[in-house]
Order: C-alpha cells, then structure tokens, then sequence
C-alpha cells in the first residue's frame, strides 16, 4: 500500500523521480537516515551525488529528494520494518517510472560509471520480479 502523503506530483518530472529514487534507495540501505546528525550527512551525500549525475535539472531534484525524506520523517513511524514495507510498496508501485528517469540521466554518462549502474538496476528489477 502507498502511503498517502505519497503522490504523483513528488516523481511527476524525470528529475523529481531520480531525487526521490535516489532518497528512497538510500533510505532502505541507510539505518538510522532519521536522526539529525545521520539525515544530515545522508542529504549532504545524496546532493553530491545528484549534482555529480546530473547536468539540468539539479535544484528540481534536489527539492523533490529533500520533500520526500522530511514527508517520510514527518508521516511515518520509525520501524525499521515498517519503513523498509513502505518503500518497498512505493519502488514497486512506480518502478517503470524511477527506471525512466535513471535511464534517461544515465545515458549521458561514461560507460565505465554507467554500466556498473545499469547492472545494479537490472538486479533490482530481477528481484521485485520474483516477489
């Protein structure tokens, strides 16, 4: 199930989709992203990382990434297990289009970065496939 504070209008451009992919991933690897001091150094992290992948489009993405992480702070619980469901539900809902957006950042880049990425995507979609 989606939450509700979730809509379309957070991943409704290609930039907006890749900060909030980018969020959303690193919140299921990231334990503890909600303490200040950890969420801090997580947004200082996913900003460099957005700005080093995309050309345009930087600030749209970077917004988009920073309302989705404070909506997930404000609106849900801080069980582990829960969260991980949650962004389960969400990455499956709309991976065609998070899948979209990184394809079309990850096109420009060099194929030494890029492929290592594709591969790690392909993975992931492998994996929500056998659920």
């Amino acid at each position: 199930m989606i939450p509700r504070w979730f809509s379309f209008s957070l991943i409704e451009s290609d930039a907006k989709a890749f900060g909030v992919y980018l969020t959303l991933l690193r919140c299921m690897f990231v334990s503890g992203w909600w303490h200040d001091v950890i969420k801090q150094i997580h947004m200082n992290s996913i900003r460099r990382e957005i700005s080093r992948i995309l050309d345009t489009d930087v600030n749209e993405a970077l917004k988009a990434s920073e309302l989705f992480l404070t909506l997930l702070d404000e609106r849900e619980p801080k069980e582990s297990c829960y969260i991980k469901r949650i962004l389960d539900n969400i990455e499956m809902h709309y991976y065609e289009r998070f899948r979209k957006s990184c394809y079309r950042y990850f096109k420009g880049l060099d194929d030494t970065v890029r492929e290592p990425i594709r591969e790690f995507l392909r993975d992931v979609k492998m994996s929500r496939m056998k659920v």
